[in-house]
């Protein structure tokens, strides 16, 4: 079964049942099906994935989120939307502004050098943050 199948099944069968995806899947599926997506360039089907693996009701651990957060800047990017690819990925950085992304520069060097952009601040921030509340 294709991707773009699976994706049609799964959202049939959440709108026929009224139960949310995130319900019905754990976060690491969704984000490997939503990769999937994007290699394809099926950017609308791979974005809901990702916002249901970034739902609330979705048991997902901080490195899952923060996959999920890179991937919506990526589909952004690929979309031409510098400010959401801005804003998703400092919301990634956000749960940790350790964080190491490999490969953007393969998608894109705008995309290595968004996110280097994004982490620098996410580092200013958390300084300013720490020398305030010292």
């Amino acid at each position: 079964m294709s991707s773009a199948v699976r994706v049609a099944a799964l959202l049939g069968a959440m709108l026929a049942t009224g139960t949310p995806v995130a319900a019905q899947q754990r976060a690491p599926e969704l984000i490997a099906q939503a990769m999937a997506l994007i290699q394809t360039r099926q950017l609308d089907s791979a974005d809901v994935l990702l916002r249901a693996a970034l739902d609330t009701g979705t048991v997902a651990l901080r490195d899952e989120r923060q996959t999920a957060w890179v991937w919506r800047a990526v589909i952004a990017h690929f979309r031409g939307d510098d400010s959401l690819t801005h804003a998703f990925f400092r919301r990634a950085l956000a749960l940790d502004t350790a964080l190491a992304v490999r490969g953007l520069g393969n998608l894109s060097p705008d995309l290595e050098r968004i996110f280097a952009e994004e982490k620098r601040e996410a580092f200013s921030r958390a300084l300013v943050h720490t020398s305030a509340s010292v």
